[in-house]
C-alpha cells in the first residue's frame, strides 16, 4: 500500500534509476534467502533430513526440472514455434525464482522453518542454472569470425 501511494511523487526516481532499483531488488531478496537458510542451519537444518528424505527431495526437484524444460520444449514444438522462439519458451518455461518466495517464506514461518520451505526452491533454482548454461551455449549459433 505503501508503494502505490508513493508511486505518483517516486515512480521517476525508480525509472530513471531502473538498473539500481534492479540491484536493490536482488539484494533485499538474498538477505531474506541468506537469513532463512542461515537460521536453519544454526537450528540443524541438515540434521533435520535423513538420507532417504535427501534422495526423496532431489528426486522430485529433478523431476520438476524435467516437467519444465522437456514440457516447455515440447509445447513449444506443439505450438508449432519457429526454432528461435521455441528455445526462448523452453527458458522461459523451465526457468523459476525464488524472488516471490524468499520474501514470504521469511514472513510466512519462523526463519528456521523458513529456511526448510526454502530448501526445495533453492535447489531447484541452482540445478536450473547449471542445466541452463550448458543449454544456452549449445543453443547459441555460432559467431562469424
Amino acid at each position: 500500500m505503501i508503494g502505490q501511494v508513493l508511486q505518483g511523487r517516486l515512480g521517476s526516481v525508480v525509472t530513471d534509476n531502473r538498473k539500481l532499483m534492479s540491484w536493490a531488488d536482488r539484494i533485499a531478496i538474498a538477505i531474506a534467502v541468506y537469513v532463512a537458510f542461515s537460521s536453519a542451519v544454526e537450528r540443524g537444518i541438515w540434521s533435520q533430513l535423513d538420507l532417504a528424505s535427501w534422495g526423496i527431495l532431489l528426486s522430485l526437484v529433478g523431476i520438476m526440472l524435467a516437467f519444465g524444460f522437456f514440457g516447455a520444449w515440447w509445447l513449444g514444438g506443439a505450438s508449432r514455434l519457429e526454432r528461435p522462439d521455441r528455445i526462448a519458451f523452453l527458458f522461459a518455461g523451465a526457468q523459476k525464482s525464488i524472488a516471490m518466495g524468499a520474501p514470504l517464506a521469511a514472513v510466512l514461518f519462523p526463519p528456521a522453518m523458513a529456511g526448510l520451505v526454502l530448501l526445495p526452491a533453492l535447489i531447484y533454482h541452482l540445478s536450473q542454472l547449471v542445466i541452463s548454461a550448458p543449454l544456452a551455449s549449445r543453443f547459441n549459433p555460432p559467431q562469424p569470425r
